[in-house]
């Protein structure tokens, strides 16, 4: 019983933050890559943002700067992810927003359309995807942004070891605990 209580505790609380998390933004634009939260073994991002209705949006990337000693560099990712959510989430407030490619229109004169616009050549850092939903007069009604950390290319070993651990822990839990229900 402590275990079905303790389930759908955790179910509810998925639920509920999906959404809050999507109560100011506008439910027919949606940023479909990268996840927010995610993080990208590349050094190249794919930005895609699904148009449900004929509207028009702004799509603008960002790189997540601080300064140190006076100098803006990137956000070292591994750094950051060691640090405790506290200090990396003070990190990230005091971030400068850096863009990196000029924002870009894109109107949607149906009920689907998709936009696409691949960045190459990314150093490692925290990027920022910001959609703005337009109204007639250009500005901006609805904002939805997505945080994604790119860690740089990595070797074919280190992929494996990636796969391997995501399958041997996340993917491996969610089973057992499955499991456990029907027990």
């Amino acid at each position: 019983m402590k275990k079905l209580i303790t389930i759908l505790v955790v179910i509810l609380t998925m639920f509920c933050t999906t959404a809050f998390a999507s109560a100011a933004t506008d439910p027919a634009v949606t940023i479909v890559n990268p996840a927010n939260e995610s993080m990208v073994y590349s050094d190249s991002l794919l930005v895609s943002v699904k148009v449900t209705q004929p509207k028009t949006i702004r799509v603008s990337v960002s790189e997540k700067r601080q300064t140190v000693d006076g100098v803006d560099v990137s956000i070292d990712v591994n750094k950051l992810t060691s640090e405790s959510a506290e200090i990396g989430a003070n990190i990230l407030k005091n971030a400068k927003n850096v863009q990196i490619c000029d924002s870009e229109k894109f109107t949607c004169s149906n009920n689907l359309s998709f936009y696409t616009k691949q960045i190459n050549n990314l150093n490692p850092g925290v990027y920022q995807i910001q959609v703005d939903t337009l109204n007639s007069a250009g500005e901006s009604v609805n904002s939805s942004t997505s945080l994604v950390a790119m860690m740089g290319k990595q070797s074919a070993e280190d992929q494996s070891k990636i796969i391997d651990a995501t399958q041997n822990n996340g993917i491996g839990k969610l089973f057992e605990l499955i499991k456990g229900l029907f027990k």
